[in-house]
């Protein structure tokens, strides 16, 4: 488990140096995911098909069918990769007769993260450290950006080696623009680990909306986090308004969400507002899993 997100995490670094950044794609159960590239041939990275969140592919389900937040299928990487790895377009349908059903009751979505890249770097099935990665006309990034999204990347890549060390997983908790977004530990106190009011997908906060509203996927707030931790870390509990009088507007126009990481820590370990090596962390009841970071 932990190599199999060491080799995602190499991967990432890579597409960073290289100014490329993975393409991800979202299919609700019953619909077809499609992956397409301009330049270049499809390498599938990450993908799952179950559920990791309650605001996606939610409209019109009872909570009943997506209050299941742990429901992954482990070969959906590799089902993925079979029918999409080294071609310039696929389609894939999400549904239990392809990726079998692992959450029966569980109303699932096909979650796909994908890069393009050149022939030659699908060999062996693996992506190595002399191949070139395609970079489509919306996936390219100028230097600097890409420097602050590595610097950014290599932050949350560390962290979340310690998390798997110790056990524990973090919370995620998304609120839409207008709303409130409600932190808190059993156990322990708050740390912020990552956080964006923006959007980065077309499916989340999505009811209601015109498309012109929910197509920027590409809407970041910087201080998104530091702003976060001032209001939460070291707290049992908090609550942030996912509004532009907090956050400003990052996108004027785009309809924009609220995304926060956190974990319960000691109080000890926050100190410097920073989690360290020998820091502890407390793991909530509904946080804790052996075999978390599937």
């Amino acid at each position: 488990m932990l190599v199999q997100k060491l080799s995602w995490i190499i991967l990432l670094l890579f597409l960073c140096q290289h100014g490329a950044e993975a393409k991800r794609t979202v299919a609700c159960e019953g619909q077809s995911l499609r992956l397409s590239c301009v330049w270049g041939l499809i390498k599938v990275i990450k993908a799952n098909y179950g559920r990791t969140d309650r605001t996606t592919c939610t409209y019109g389900k009872p909570a009943h069918q997506t209050s299941n937040m742990r429901c992954f299928r482990g070969t959906s990487l590799h089902t993925m990769s079979i029918r999409c790895d080294g071609r310039k377009s696929c389609s894939v349908p999400a549904v239990n007769s392809v990726f079998s059903d692992p959450c029966v009751g569980t109303y699932k979505y096909l979650d796909v993260h994908y890069v393009c890249v050149k022939k030659d770097a699908l060999r062996g099935n693996q992506i190595g450290a002399s191949d070139s990665v395609h970079s489509d006309p919306v996936t390219s990034f100028s230097p600097v950006h890409t420097f602050n999204m590595l610097v950014q990347k290599l932050s949350w890549i560390i962290l979340l080696l310690f998390l798997c060390q110790h056990g524990a997983e973090a919370k995620r908790t998304v609120a839409c623009e207008g709303q409130s977004l409600r932190l808190s530990c059993v156990w322990g106190l708050i740390k912020v680990i990552k956080a964006n009011y923006g959007r980065t997908d077309r499916t989340t906060c999505t009811y209601g909306k015109p498309a012109h509203q929910t197509s920027n996927m590409r809407c970041f707030r910087g201080t998104s986090l530091h702003t976060m931790s001032i209001r939460c870390d070291g707290r049992k509990s908090c609550s942030v308004p996912a509004v532009n009088s907090v956050f400003s507007d990052p996108c004027v126009g785009t309809y924009k969400y609220l995304d926060v990481h956190y974990v319960c820590v000691k109080k000890d370990a926050l100190r410097g507002n920073q989690i360290g090596a020998s820091d502890s962390v407390h793991s909530d009841p509904v946080t804790v899993s052996k075999s978390t970071w599937k």
